[in-house]
C-alpha cells in the first residue's frame, strides 16, 4: 500500500491538472474538491543521545568518511547536501568559516536511458528549496577536523598522478570524486553496529540530533531554521521543539519557591 503522504503527493499533482482542465472549460467542477484524504501520521522523532553521539565519534575517528560523522551530527546536513559538498564550498567571511550549500546529489530516474544503461543515475542539482540554498558556519572542533581531512585528501592528490580532482568532494572516493549515497549509508548502519549502539539508526537522525542540541544550546527556532534550511521557524518549532523529562524537569524546579509559599510544614 502507498504511504498517506505518498497519496498526498500524488493527488497534489492530480489536483492541479484537473484545475487546469477546469479553467480550459473541459469540466465545471474539480473532483478532487470532493476527496477525503489519508492522514499523514507523523512519528517521532528519535534524535541521537549523548552517548551514542560519543560513542559514534570515537568509532569513526581517523576513518576515510569520519568527518562525515561530525558534519552531519553539528551541521545538520541532509545526505544529499553533504555528498555534493566540495572544497570550495568552505568559505570565510569576517572570520567565520562556513560550508555553502548549493547543491544535493540524488539519484534520478534516468529518461534518457539506451538500452543496457541503468533506469537511475546520481546527479547534482538544486537542493531540496529555496531555503536550502544557505551557509553554515561550523563549530571551531569541527573546522579544525575538516580542514585536516582536506590536507589529507590533498595528500592523496600528490600520489595520485594527475587523476584526483582539481576541487575534490569533501565525501570522496579515491580519486576525489563523489560517492553514492548507498555506499554511505552501507558504511553509516556498519559503523553504528561497530560502535555497539543496539537500536536502528538512520543517517537522517543526525540532522535530528543536530537541531536538537542547537536548540538545547540556546539557539532559537529561527536560528536553526536557517542552518537546517527549514522553509520557516514553525517547521522547526513542529518538529524539534518538544521537552523532554529532563527539560521538564527543570520547569517544575522553577515552581520550589512558589510551592514552598504554599507548602510549609
Amino acid at each position: 500500500r502507498l504511504s498517506a503522504k505518498t497519496i498526498r503527493n500524488l493527488f497534489s499533482m492530480l489536483h492541479a491538472a484537473m484545475e487546469q482542465a477546469v479553467g480550459n472549460g473541459l469540466l465545471l467542477r474539480n473532483p478532487c474538491d470532493f476527496v477525503q484524504l489519508p492522514r499523514v501520521k507523523q512519528s517521532e522523532i528519535q534524535p541521537l543521545s549523548d552517548t551514542e553521539i560519543a560513542g559514534l565519534l570515537s568509532n569513526v575517528k581517523g576513518k576515510r568518511y569520519g568527518i562525515a560523522m561530525l558534519l552531519l551530527i553539528f551541521g545538520g546536513f541532509r545526505l544529499g547536501e553533504l555528498l555534493a559538498l566540495r572544497h570550495s564550498s568552505l568559505l570565510e567571511s569576517g572570520g567565520i568559516w562556513y560550508l555553502h550549500v548549493e547543491y544535493s546529489l540524488n539519484r534520478v530516474t534516468n529518461f534518457n536511458r539506451q538500452q543496457g544503461e541503468p533506469k537511475t543515475i546520481l546527479r547534482l542539482g538544486e537542493p531540496k528549496s529555496k531555503r536550502s540554498r544557505r551557509d553554515v558556519p561550523l563549530p571551531p572542533q569541527v573546522l579544525k577536523a575538516l580542514q585536516e581531512h582536506m590536507r589529507r585528501q590533498k595528500d592523496e592528490a600528490l600520489s595520485s598522478f594527475g587523476l584526483y580532482d582539481p576541487d575534490p568532494f569533501i565525501i570522496a572516493n579515491e580519486l576525489g570524486g563523489f560517492i553514492d549515497p548507498t555506499t554511505f549509508r552501507t558504511w553509516f548502519v556498519h559503523q553504528v553496529e561497530t560502535a555497539g549502539i543496539k537500536r536502528h539508526i538512520r543517517v537522517h537522525d543526525c540532522r535530528h540530533t543536530a537541531a536538537t542540541l542547537m536548540l538545547r544550546a540556546g539557539a532559537t527556532s529561527h536560528e536553526v531554521a536557517l542552518i537546517l534550511g527549514h522553509s520557516s521557524s514553525q517547521v522547526t518549532e513542529k518538529f524539534y521543539l518538544h521537552p523532554d523529562l529532563s527539560d521538564r524537569a527543570r520547569a517544575v524546579r522553577k515552581l520550589e519557591c512558589t510551592a514552598d509559599k504554599f507548602l510549609i510544614d
